[in-house]
């Protein structure tokens, strides 16, 4: 984690992600996996600015056992299946 505290900021109620400043996330969660052949990592990211977002991380290796197709995807793209 790495973040820079707003001198405005009223830490009496503790620390609110919108008493954050700066544009670099201050905190990422990637659970990337490898050769599992499984769709479902998240990657959450939540930036100084207070805003923030969850989408698919990126997966390869692996056969994916519903498809037997090898894993490949890129960071957000949507894994659905039919």
């Amino acid at each position: 984690m790495s973040f820079e505290v707003s001198a405005a900021a009223d830490l009496t109620d503790g620390l609110q992600a919108s008493e954050l400043i700066g544009t670099d996330p201050v905190f990422v969660f990637n659970v990337l996996k490898i050769g599992t052949g499984q769709y479902h990592p998240a990657l959450f990211q939540l930036d100084a600015d207070g805003t923030g977002r969850i989408r698919n991380s990126d997966n390869m290796g692996g056969i994916n056992p519903g498809s037997g197709v090898v894993v490949d995807v890129e960071p957000g793209k949507n894994t659905s299946r039919s």
